[in-house]
């Protein structure tokens, strides 16, 4: 599934809720915390750190046998830096909740422009 987002202050919440109806539609429960609020991370993130002029981002969630992948696609080429927030920092952790939280994570470049960052996140499967 894939769903397109603009770029403003409530993006993060809409892409929350898009991965939380898609995983409830597929019936996977498992993790559900830890992938909303990655998802949530890496929407903020595009919003936040992002080139302007980059337009809207994709969220994309997919599930392969066990894991749950949750991708946000963005035009803007640079790398995501991961930075040491202090005990005082109000932000820049949440690149370290992802790679916490998550069981793998990475960024796969899409050329010409722009990259996807992922999370993957393995779930116990009932037959």
């Amino acid at each position: 599934m894939l769903q397109s987002f603009a770029r403003e202050a409530t993006a993060a919440r809409k892409a929350r809720a898009f991965v939380s109806e898609t995983l409830q539609r597929w019936e996977i429960g498992d993790r559900l915390p830890d992938v909303l609020l990655c998802t949530g991370e890496l929407a903020a993130n595009v919003c936040l750190h992002t080139m302007p002029g980059t337009g809207d981002f994709l969220v994309g969630v997919s599930m392969c046998h066990n894991t749950v992948r949750v991708a946000v696609h963005d035009q803007d080429p640079r790398l995501p830096q991961p930075r040491a927030a202090d005990e005082e920092a109000t932000a820049g952790r949440g690149l370290l909740l992802v790679e916490g939280l998550s069981d793998r994570w990475g960024v796969d470049l899409q050329p010409p422009v722009g990259k996807a960052i992922w999370a993957d996140f393995k779930i116990a499967v009932t037959e």
